[in-house]
Protein backbone atom coordinates (compact mmCIF):
# COMPACT_ATOMS: atom_id res chain seq x y z
CA UNK A 1 0.00 0.00 0.00
CA UNK A 2 1.11 3.25 -0.93
CA UNK A 3 0.94 6.30 1.02
CA UNK A 4 1.27 10.14 0.09
CA UNK A 5 3.01 11.84 2.87
CA UNK A 6 2.66 15.19 1.75
CA UNK A 7 -0.54 14.41 1.80
CA UNK A 8 -1.32 13.14 5.50
CA UNK A 9 1.14 16.29 6.41
CA UNK A 10 -1.10 18.71 4.73
CA UNK A 11 -4.22 17.29 6.41
CA UNK A 12 -2.95 17.24 9.99
CA UNK A 13 -3.80 20.75 11.25
CA UNK A 14 -2.00 22.38 14.03
CA UNK A 15 -3.33 22.18 17.42
CA UNK A 16 -4.39 26.11 18.75
CA UNK A 17 -2.21 24.54 22.08
CA UNK A 18 -0.24 21.64 20.90
CA UNK A 19 1.97 19.53 23.53
CA UNK A 20 3.62 17.85 20.80
CA UNK A 21 4.13 18.47 17.10
CA UNK A 22 1.79 15.62 15.71
CA UNK A 23 -0.41 13.18 17.81
CA UNK A 24 2.17 11.27 18.48
CA UNK A 25 5.95 12.12 19.17
CA UNK A 26 7.32 8.48 19.68
CA UNK A 27 8.48 7.11 16.88
CA UNK A 28 11.07 4.58 18.90
CA UNK A 29 10.30 3.45 22.79
CA UNK A 30 13.35 4.21 23.84
CA UNK A 31 14.27 7.53 22.54
CA UNK A 32 11.71 9.45 23.76
CA UNK A 33 12.45 11.09 27.16
CA UNK A 34 14.07 14.58 27.22
CA UNK A 35 14.87 16.88 29.78
CA UNK A 36 13.93 20.53 27.97
CA UNK A 37 10.86 20.88 25.29
CA UNK A 38 11.06 23.93 23.03
CA UNK A 39 7.64 25.80 23.01
CA UNK A 40 4.93 26.04 19.83
CA UNK A 41 5.66 22.50 18.63
CA UNK A 42 9.64 21.89 18.87
CA UNK A 43 11.00 19.32 20.99
CA UNK A 44 8.75 17.91 23.82
CA UNK A 45 9.95 16.51 27.38
CA UNK A 46 8.57 13.28 28.02
CA UNK A 47 7.34 11.99 30.86
CA UNK A 48 8.13 9.58 34.27
CA UNK A 49 6.73 6.58 35.70
CA UNK A 50 3.44 7.02 36.85
CA UNK A 51 3.27 5.76 40.34
CA UNK A 52 -0.18 6.20 41.16
CA UNK A 53 -1.42 4.08 37.81
CA UNK A 54 -3.63 1.00 38.51
CA UNK A 55 -3.34 -2.10 36.06
CA UNK A 56 -5.95 -4.53 37.24
CA UNK A 57 -5.40 -7.39 34.35
CA UNK A 58 -2.72 -7.98 32.60
CA UNK A 59 -2.47 -9.99 29.47
CA UNK A 60 0.26 -10.14 26.92
CA UNK A 61 0.08 -11.84 23.66
CA UNK A 62 -3.73 -12.45 23.79
CA UNK A 63 -5.30 -14.21 20.27
CA UNK A 64 -7.66 -11.70 17.65
CA UNK A 65 -11.22 -12.82 17.33
CA UNK A 66 -12.53 -14.32 14.16
CA UNK A 67 -13.32 -10.89 11.88
CA UNK A 68 -17.42 -10.09 12.42
CA UNK A 69 -19.90 -7.88 10.57
CA UNK A 70 -20.10 -4.15 11.89
CA UNK A 71 -23.40 -3.87 14.00
CA UNK A 72 -25.85 -1.11 12.31
CA UNK A 73 -25.13 2.15 12.93
CA UNK A 74 -26.81 5.02 11.17
CA UNK A 75 -26.03 7.84 13.34
CA UNK A 76 -22.69 9.60 12.71
CA UNK A 77 -20.27 11.64 14.72
CA UNK A 78 -21.24 15.43 14.28
CA UNK A 79 -18.51 17.82 15.98
CA UNK A 80 -19.65 20.83 14.33
CA UNK A 81 -20.62 22.08 17.92
CA UNK A 82 -17.21 22.04 18.83
CA UNK A 83 -16.13 24.82 16.23
CA UNK A 84 -15.95 27.60 18.93
CA UNK A 85 -13.94 25.50 21.05
CA UNK A 86 -11.00 25.05 18.59
CA UNK A 87 -9.09 22.48 21.29
CA UNK A 88 -11.75 20.41 21.72
CA UNK A 89 -12.83 20.45 17.96
CA UNK A 90 -9.06 19.54 17.24
CA UNK A 91 -9.19 16.41 19.92
CA UNK A 92 -12.11 15.05 17.95
CA UNK A 93 -11.24 15.55 14.73
CA UNK A 94 -10.36 12.71 13.63
CA UNK A 95 -14.06 10.83 14.84
CA UNK A 96 -16.39 13.67 12.41
CA UNK A 97 -18.38 11.99 10.15
CA UNK A 98 -17.68 8.55 11.35
CA UNK A 99 -20.03 6.41 13.05
CA UNK A 100 -20.85 6.61 16.59
CA UNK A 101 -17.80 4.63 18.10
CA UNK A 102 -15.33 4.43 15.44
CA UNK A 103 -12.20 6.62 14.99
CA UNK A 104 -9.29 7.30 12.67
CA UNK A 105 -5.74 7.03 13.44
CA UNK A 106 -3.04 8.77 12.63
CA UNK A 107 -0.52 7.97 9.89
CA UNK A 108 3.18 6.96 12.66
CA UNK A 109 6.52 6.98 11.33
CA UNK A 110 7.45 3.47 12.90
CA UNK A 111 11.03 3.23 11.88
CA UNK A 112 12.36 6.23 9.23
CA UNK A 113 11.38 9.77 9.20
CA UNK A 114 11.19 10.20 5.40
CA UNK A 115 7.94 8.67 5.93
CA UNK A 116 9.42 4.87 4.76
CA UNK A 117 8.28 3.10 7.63
CA UNK A 118 4.85 4.79 8.13
CA UNK A 119 2.32 2.78 9.71
CA UNK A 120 -1.42 3.44 7.46
CA UNK A 121 -3.98 5.33 8.49
CA UNK A 122 -6.48 3.07 10.33
CA UNK A 123 -10.08 2.73 11.63
CA UNK A 124 -11.06 1.63 14.57
CA UNK A 125 -14.41 0.60 16.20
CA UNK A 126 -14.57 1.18 20.53
CA UNK A 127 -16.92 -1.89 22.01
CA UNK A 128 -17.60 -2.50 25.70
CA UNK A 129 -16.96 -6.48 26.44
CA UNK A 130 -17.39 -7.37 29.97
CA UNK A 131 -17.58 -3.59 31.29
CA UNK A 132 -14.38 -3.33 29.79
CA UNK A 133 -13.53 -0.59 26.77
CA UNK A 134 -12.19 -2.52 23.58
CA UNK A 135 -10.96 -1.49 20.35
CA UNK A 136 -11.46 -3.62 16.75
CA UNK A 137 -9.56 -2.83 14.01
CA UNK A 138 -12.57 -2.38 11.07
CA UNK A 139 -11.69 -3.69 7.81
CA UNK A 140 -14.53 -2.83 5.23
CA UNK A 141 -17.82 -4.21 6.17
CA UNK A 142 -16.23 -6.41 9.18
CA UNK A 143 -14.01 -5.63 12.68
CA UNK A 144 -11.58 -7.36 14.05
CA UNK A 145 -11.34 -7.83 18.06
CA UNK A 146 -7.64 -6.63 19.05
CA UNK A 147 -5.74 -8.34 21.98
CA UNK A 148 -6.35 -7.28 25.46
CA UNK A 149 -2.44 -6.44 26.76
CA UNK A 150 -3.99 -4.79 29.64
CA UNK A 151 -6.96 -4.29 31.14
CA UNK A 152 -7.09 -0.85 33.28
CA UNK A 153 -8.48 0.19 36.37
CA UNK A 154 -11.09 2.89 34.71
CA UNK A 155 -12.60 0.29 32.65
CA UNK A 156 -10.44 1.02 29.23
CA UNK A 157 -7.38 -1.27 27.83
CA UNK A 158 -4.51 -1.64 25.90
CA UNK A 159 -3.92 -3.80 22.81
CA UNK A 160 -1.36 -3.87 20.02
CA UNK A 161 -2.04 -3.39 16.63
CA UNK A 162 0.21 -2.76 13.33
CA UNK A 163 3.67 -2.58 15.09
CA UNK A 164 2.00 0.30 17.63
CA UNK A 165 0.44 -0.05 21.39
CA UNK A 166 -2.84 1.70 21.45
CA UNK A 167 -5.05 2.60 24.66
CA UNK A 168 -8.32 3.44 24.94
CA UNK A 169 -10.48 4.90 28.16
CA UNK A 170 -13.60 6.40 28.96
CA UNK A 171 -13.45 10.01 29.26
CA UNK A 172 -16.24 12.79 30.73
CA UNK A 173 -18.65 14.69 28.48
CA UNK A 174 -16.72 18.32 29.19
CA UNK A 175 -13.25 16.81 27.91
CA UNK A 176 -11.44 19.33 25.68
CA UNK A 177 -8.24 17.40 25.19
CA UNK A 178 -6.76 14.54 26.60
CA UNK A 179 -3.15 12.37 26.65
CA UNK A 180 -2.07 9.11 27.20
CA UNK A 181 1.33 9.16 29.50
CA UNK A 182 2.94 5.54 29.42
CA UNK A 183 5.41 4.18 32.14
CA UNK A 184 8.40 3.98 30.11
CA UNK A 185 8.42 7.89 28.86
CA UNK A 186 6.38 8.15 26.10
CA UNK A 187 3.28 9.21 25.58
CA UNK A 188 0.32 10.42 22.76
CA UNK A 189 -2.51 12.77 22.26
CA UNK A 190 -4.91 10.78 20.47
CA UNK A 191 -8.48 11.42 19.57
CA UNK A 192 -11.64 11.93 20.89
CA UNK A 193 -15.16 10.34 20.04
CA UNK A 194 -18.92 9.54 20.95
CA UNK A 195 -20.58 6.40 22.24
CA UNK A 196 -23.79 5.20 20.73
CA UNK A 197 -25.10 5.92 24.50
CA UNK A 198 -23.70 9.45 24.27
CA UNK A 199 -21.07 8.91 26.34
CA UNK A 200 -16.90 9.77 25.14
CA UNK A 201 -13.89 8.14 24.85
CA UNK A 202 -10.06 8.63 23.91
CA UNK A 203 -7.79 6.57 22.13
CA UNK A 204 -4.38 6.85 22.21
CA UNK A 205 -1.96 5.26 19.63
CA UNK A 206 1.44 5.16 20.37
CA UNK A 207 4.54 4.72 17.91
CA UNK A 208 6.21 1.44 19.12
CA UNK A 209 4.84 -1.28 20.60
CA UNK A 210 5.43 -1.78 23.97
CA UNK A 211 4.15 -4.21 27.23
CA UNK A 212 1.80 -4.11 29.69
CA UNK A 213 4.09 -3.22 32.60
CA UNK A 214 4.16 0.23 30.48
CA UNK A 215 0.17 0.78 30.86
CA UNK A 216 0.33 4.30 32.38
CA UNK A 217 -2.43 7.06 33.05
CA UNK A 218 -4.25 9.95 31.29
CA UNK A 219 -4.42 13.17 31.81
CA UNK A 220 -7.40 15.74 30.61
CA UNK A 221 -9.05 19.52 30.34
CA UNK A 222 -12.33 19.89 30.74
CA UNK A 223 -14.35 22.69 28.86
CA UNK A 224 -13.98 24.79 32.72
CA UNK A 225 -10.13 24.08 32.51
CA UNK A 226 -9.79 22.32 35.16
CA UNK A 227 -6.53 19.59 34.84
CA UNK A 228 -8.26 15.91 35.88
CA UNK A 229 -6.25 12.38 35.38
CA UNK A 230 -7.83 8.76 35.26
CA UNK A 231 -6.21 7.99 38.57
CA UNK A 232 -8.65 10.58 40.03
CA UNK A 233 -5.89 13.13 40.84
CA UNK A 234 -6.88 16.79 39.88
CA UNK A 235 -3.83 19.06 39.18
CA UNK A 236 -2.38 21.33 41.38
CA UNK A 237 -2.19 24.68 39.14
CA UNK A 238 -0.26 28.29 39.88
CA UNK A 239 -0.88 31.13 37.63
CA UNK A 240 2.26 33.84 37.56
CA UNK A 241 2.40 37.14 35.68
CA UNK A 242 6.10 38.44 35.50
CA UNK A 243 7.90 40.51 32.30
CA UNK A 244 4.47 41.39 30.95
CA UNK A 245 4.05 37.45 30.55
CA UNK A 246 1.17 34.99 32.30
CA UNK A 247 1.63 31.72 32.57
CA UNK A 248 0.09 28.62 34.39
CA UNK A 249 2.08 26.15 36.60
CA UNK A 250 0.52 22.59 37.11
CA UNK A 251 1.45 19.09 38.29
CA UNK A 252 -0.61 15.88 39.23
CA UNK A 253 1.74 15.51 42.28
CA UNK A 254 1.14 11.34 42.80
CA UNK A 255 2.13 10.64 39.04
CA UNK A 256 4.93 12.60 39.14
CA UNK A 257 3.97 14.71 35.74
CA UNK A 258 4.57 18.82 35.75
CA UNK A 259 3.83 21.49 33.51
CA UNK A 260 3.49 24.93 31.91
CA UNK A 261 0.88 26.38 29.90
CA UNK A 262 1.39 30.40 28.49
CA UNK A 263 0.69 32.00 25.07
CA UNK A 264 3.50 31.15 23.26
CA UNK A 265 2.55 27.58 24.03
CA UNK A 266 2.63 24.09 26.59
CA UNK A 267 6.08 22.49 28.34
CA UNK A 268 5.71 19.11 30.48
CA UNK A 269 8.45 16.95 32.20
CA UNK A 270 9.02 14.62 34.81
CA UNK A 271 9.35 15.33 38.38
CA UNK A 272 12.23 14.09 40.27
CA UNK A 273 12.22 13.28 43.95
CA UNK A 274 8.93 14.93 44.21
CA UNK A 275 10.40 18.21 42.50
CA UNK A 276 9.35 19.48 38.55
CA UNK A 277 12.96 19.79 38.00
CA UNK A 278 13.37 22.05 34.72
CA UNK A 279 10.58 23.04 32.35
CA UNK A 280 11.10 25.63 29.50
CA UNK A 281 13.70 26.13 26.53
CA UNK A 282 14.11 28.94 23.69
CA UNK A 283 11.35 29.38 20.91
CA UNK A 284 11.81 31.57 18.20
CA UNK A 285 10.56 33.86 15.56
CA UNK A 286 12.00 35.36 12.41
CA UNK A 287 11.33 38.72 10.78
CA UNK A 288 13.97 40.35 8.43
CA UNK A 289 16.25 38.00 8.52
CA UNK A 290 16.78 38.06 12.32
CA UNK A 291 15.64 35.83 15.13
CA UNK A 292 13.93 36.62 18.04
CA UNK A 293 14.17 34.00 20.95
CA UNK A 294 11.81 33.83 24.09
CA UNK A 295 13.45 32.32 26.97
CA UNK A 296 12.08 30.07 29.87
CA UNK A 297 13.04 28.01 32.86
CA UNK A 298 11.47 26.77 35.50
CA UNK A 299 11.33 24.73 38.33
CA UNK A 300 10.36 23.87 42.20
CA UNK A 301 12.09 23.93 45.67
CA UNK A 302 11.08 23.04 48.81
CA UNK A 303 10.20 26.19 51.22
CA UNK A 304 9.49 29.01 52.19
CA UNK A 305 12.15 30.74 50.33
CA UNK A 306 13.09 34.66 50.20
CA UNK A 307 15.83 36.80 48.99
CA UNK A 308 15.51 35.91 45.44
CA UNK A 309 18.41 36.80 42.90
CA UNK A 310 19.64 36.39 39.82
CA UNK A 311 22.19 37.51 37.06
CA UNK A 312 20.26 37.28 33.57
CA UNK A 313 22.57 35.92 30.55
CA UNK A 314 24.66 38.54 28.19
CA UNK A 315 22.27 39.31 25.75
CA UNK A 316 19.51 38.93 27.58
CA UNK A 317 16.72 41.71 27.74
CA UNK A 318 13.62 41.99 29.44
CA UNK A 319 14.80 39.04 32.20
CA UNK A 320 11.93 38.93 35.07
CA UNK A 321 11.83 36.54 37.52
CA UNK A 322 9.06 35.19 39.64
CA UNK A 323 8.22 32.72 42.94
CA UNK A 324 4.90 31.44 44.17
CA UNK A 325 3.73 28.99 46.47
CA UNK A 326 2.26 25.65 45.19
CA UNK A 327 -1.05 25.62 46.85
CA UNK A 328 -1.39 22.44 49.34
CA UNK A 329 2.20 22.00 49.96
CA UNK A 330 5.54 23.42 51.17
CA UNK A 331 6.95 23.76 47.78
CA UNK A 332 7.75 26.70 45.95
CA UNK A 333 8.21 27.70 41.93
CA UNK A 334 10.79 29.91 40.72
CA UNK A 335 10.32 31.25 36.87
CA UNK A 336 12.48 32.93 35.25
CA UNK A 337 11.97 34.88 31.14
CA UNK A 338 13.65 36.70 28.73
CA UNK A 339 14.14 37.62 25.38
CA UNK A 340 17.62 37.46 23.03
CA UNK A 341 18.28 37.09 19.53
CA UNK A 342 21.46 34.15 20.41
CA UNK A 343 21.20 30.55 21.85
CA UNK A 344 24.97 30.29 21.92
CA UNK A 345 25.33 30.75 25.73
CA UNK A 346 22.27 28.49 26.24
CA UNK A 347 18.24 28.30 26.34
CA UNK A 348 17.98 29.77 30.26
CA UNK A 349 17.48 33.52 30.79
CA UNK A 350 19.14 33.60 33.76
CA UNK A 351 23.20 32.62 34.24
CA UNK A 352 22.46 32.01 38.07
CA UNK A 353 19.75 32.30 40.49
CA UNK A 354 20.28 32.62 44.26
CA UNK A 355 17.53 32.58 47.22
CA UNK A 356 17.40 31.28 50.69
CA UNK A 357 15.07 27.93 51.78
CA UNK A 358 14.81 26.63 55.03
CA UNK A 359 17.97 25.04 55.10
CA UNK A 360 19.97 27.90 54.21
CA UNK A 361 21.44 29.37 51.10
CA UNK A 362 20.95 28.03 47.98
CA UNK A 363 21.47 28.76 44.16
CA UNK A 364 21.46 27.11 40.39
CA UNK A 365 22.98 28.03 37.51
Amino acid sequence: MSIDVEELLRETPAPAMSLSPGSVLNAAKRDVVRRRRRFAGLATAGVATAAAVAITVGVVGGQESTPRPLPAQTATQNNSSFQTDSLRASFFRRSDGLPLGQVRSTAIPVTSSDGSGMTPETLYAVSTRDGVLRLSRVEGTQQVLLPLVAQLSDGGSMTTDRGQSLVVRPLPADVREAQEVFADGGYSEGSGLTMPDGSTAGVFWLGATVPASDAGFSWWRTTSGALRSSTGEAAKTVTMSTGGRTATYWEFTKSALCGIDEDAGSSQAPMTNGQCDDLGGASGSSSGGTTTYRFEQLWTVNGPIRDVTGTPRSGVTGAALETAQIPGTSRWIIWTTGNGTSTDTGNTPYRWVSWIGPDGPHHTN
